[in-house]
């Protein structure tokens, strides 16, 4: 169950941190490996996951691929691309804490209930 897991979520537009929460408090993520994590979406636009799972299934290696080291780009599932149809890509949510198709699914389920409540909010 997510309410009893150490989860973590952030909104960032490029290295800035607009929102953070974490559910219970009391694990902290390792800023390291979130903001290696976040430099993959805001470097090619698309999910780690995403990413991951493309470079797993065409057999290649994404560092390779992308001429970056592994050091600075951790190719780990869970942080998704934030557009916007007029202005492209405008940042990223992170969520940290579950397995990464568990933190990837909750980030969906996050975007969706956010749109599925959007014309409310205006």
């Amino acid at each position: 169950m997510i309410s009893k897991s150490p989860v973590a979520i952030e909104v960032r537009p490029g290295d800035w941190i607009v929102f953070h929460a974490s559910i219970p408090a009391g694990k902290s993520v390792n800023d390291w490996w979130k903001s290696h994590k976040a430099r993959i979406v805001l470097r090619n636009h698309l999910s780690t996951l995403y990413q991951r799972v493309s470079a797993e299934e065409r057999g290649i290696d994404w560092h390779k691929e992308n001429k970056v080291y592994a050091e600075t780009y951790v190719i780990h599932g869970s942080v998704v691309p934030l557009f916007t149809m007029n202005l492209g890509l405008l940042g990223i949510l992170w969520i940290g804490g579950l397995s990464q198709v568990e933190d990837y699914l909750l980030g969906v389920e996050l975007l969706s209930e956010y749109l599925g409540h959007k014309s409310e909010l205006d």
